[in-house]
């Protein structure tokens, strides 16, 4: 009888989610490629079963929910890469759903500006939902305001705020069996973006084969020295992590 595979875990926002997989105005650039993941990628490297519950525009709370909402399935032996994204995302209230849900300062932004007489666009953690300028009207302007005077000003302490919650989950995880690790949504301009990978053709900062073969090889690099979790730092454009 065959030994059971372990699972590899991914929670996290896009740049997890791997959307260049699917995005079909990538077809004719890929064309005669074989596109996989780093998640299908690196699961394949390690042996074990993938498990990938990234999403788009997922906040840093929503990641760590995410992966709470998912600890009594999370076996001994198997692996669980976890990330944050910036803070100007949060979780609130969304009076269309009824539920607590991510909110995005981009998305906000776009709805306080919407016209009047269209409807607002509301993410949701796997569906679009919509909603009328009345019934949403307050709660974007209270989220607007939360995060740009509340959270966007502190976004060093929020950022420290959230790794210490990770850094004590992977210190009590790894001591019963289990490998998790950390990267910081910091890493995003270390590796090739989809625009240049393309020369331009693709305006998308996210990574395409390249930044995630990138990617690929600094995760083997840290499981290979047990580097469990890396703290995020600040850089300029111009500044970038050796591989």
């Amino acid at each position: 009888m065959s030994k059971k595979k372990n699972t590899c875990w991914y929670f996290g926002d896009s740049f997890t989610q791997s959307m260049w997989i699917d995005n079909p105005s990538l077809d004719d650039f890929y064309k005669g490629k074989e596109r996989k993941s780093w998640s299908e990628n690196l699961s394949k490297y390690l042996d074990c079963n993938c498990k990938n519950l990234g999403y788009g525009g997922n906040s840093p709370q929503g990641i760590i929910d995410d992966f709470i909402n998912n600890i009594n399935k999370i076996k001994k032996g198997d692996y669980v890469f976890i990330s944050t994204s910036p803070m100007v995302r949060t979780v609130g209230y969304d009076p269309i759903t009824d539920k607590i849900s991510t909110w995005n300062l981009e998305q906000i932004s776009h709805m306080k500006h919407w016209p009047k007489h269209l409807e607002y666009k509301l993410t949701n953690t796997d569906k679009w939902t919509y909603g009328t300028p009345d019934i949403v009207n307050d709660n974007v302007n209270i989220m607007y305001d939360y995060i740009t005077n509340l959270t966007m000003p502190y976004e060093d302490k929020w950022e420290i705020y959230f790794e210490n919650k990770i850094k004590n989950l992977i210190e009590y995880f790894t001591n019963n069996g289990i490998h998790m690790y950390y990267w910081s949504f910091r890493k995003w301009n270390d590796f090739t973006s989809l625009t240049k990978e393309t020369n331009g053709l693709i305006n998308d900062e996210h990574w395409g084969m390249i930044g995630e073969s990138e990617l690929l090889k600094y995760m083997k690099k840290r499981i290979k020295n047990k580097h469990y979790f890396e703290k995020g730092e600040k850089r300029t454009n111009n500044e970038s992590n050796p591989i």
